[in-house]
């Protein structure tokens, strides 16, 4: 840091930003957490104790400001000796601060004879970065901001997690690959960095690795999203509930292609148009489609003769009943089971 005592004009260069939350719960919108380029309404332009210094300097920040002099005229006796820990705390403790800012030097000395601060920060990132850092404020907001990520297969997202609580990163894109396999035509390598690496509240840089192209997959995912659309309308509202999910194997099944089991890493596009999927593609596809219906269904995972394997469990009439779509096409016909004849099949019985 440098300390020598200079004679300063005044000098405050607002560089324009802010930074974007998104507040609503919801995984299908941003909202902005403050209007970009404009200057927050009220700045402490004489700060009086420690709170107030680190109130400007983390104001600089979020704003991606270079410099600003601060007039010290009201402030406390013994300032100068807590003003390291202020620009310390700033820079590697405040959230955004440690994401965004590479050094931080001050200089103390007089402005038109009065006592003043000159603040000098410079950054590692650019103020569009700074822009789009997104807010959440539990753990369900920051799970839609990574919902919302795999929806529109974001590489790159960063957000502003107050109070974090640790998460399996790759067990949650996991879970929202299989819950929603028509918007997630790939299911992406996931990491995490943080920024500070420990702290209450934190911003998480979250990297997403596709092995397809960004545009390949959202032509992929309009397309799965047409056929989903007329998944639904052929279900009969006439219909029992059973024969709607009877209706629904015919049209993913018998109506489409002549299946070929393999595994694909876009598995819903690969199964809907082009006839390739394993058991966990049919049983996610089928899963979604029924819900999308309004049909109670989920996916189950376990094992058929010794072989990893995914079917689908069902409720009718309060009865639950499961459905091995895979093992339907086999015979023919749509049908389906209780537990207790579900002789070659095993699955952990204590979720069903």
């Amino acid at each position: 840091m440098k300390r020598a005592a200079i004679v300063i004009s005044v000098l405050v260069v607002f560089l324009l930003t802010g930074c974007n939350s998104w507040m609503n719960g919801s995984y299908t919108s941003v909202v902005p957490h403050k209007e970009q380029n404009v200057q927050p309404e009220e700045s402490l332009e004489e700060p009086e104790n420690y709170e107030d210094i680190v109130l400007i300097l983390t104001n600089m920040v979020e704003y991606g400001q270079q410099r600003q002099t601060i007039s010290m005229v009201e402030m406390e006796e013994g300032w100068e000796e807590y003003l390291d820990e202020a620009v310390e705390y700033v820079h590697k403790v405040y959230p955004l601060g440690a994401y965004a800012v590479s050094e931080i030097d001050y200089e103390i000395g007089t402005s038109f004879g009065r006592p003043a601060l000159a603040v000098e920060i410079k950054y590692h990132r650019n103020i569009a970065e700074i822009d789009a850092v997104l807010e959440a404020q539990s753990p369900r907001e920051f799970a839609d901001v990574v919902y919302h990520a795999l929806r529109t297969m974001t590489a790159r997202v960063a957000v502003y997690v107050e109070n974090y609580t640790e998460t399996d990163l790759t067990q949650l894109v996991q879970d929202y690959a299989m819950r929603y396999p028509q918007f997630v035509m790939e299911e992406p390598r996931v990491s995490a960095t943080m920024y500070p690496q420990d702290g209450k509240d934190r911003v998480v840089e979250l990297y997403f690795t596709y092995g397809t192209g960004r545009d390949s997959l959202l032509r992929m995912q309009e397309q799965v999203s047409l056929v989903f659309t007329s998944s639904e309308l052929y279900v009969s509202g006439e219909s029992t509930t059973m024969e709607k999910y009877g209706q629904l194997y015919y049209f993913l099944m018998i109506n489409r292609h002549d299946y070929s089991v393999q595994t694909s890493i876009t598995p819903a596009y690969s199964l809907l148009l082009h006839g390739v999927g394993d058991s966990k593609a049919v049983a996610t596809v089928y899963a979604a489609m029924c819900r999308q219906a309004g049909l109670n269904c989920e996916t189950i995972s376990g094992a058929r003769s010794g072989q990893a394997w995914y079917w689908n469990i069902i409720k009718v009439n309060g009865r639950t009943y499961h459905v091995d779509l895979l093992r339907c096409h086999e015979q023919g016909r749509f049908f389906y089971n209780v537990a207790s004849e579900m002789t070659d099949y095993v699955w952990d019985y204590s979720e069903y």
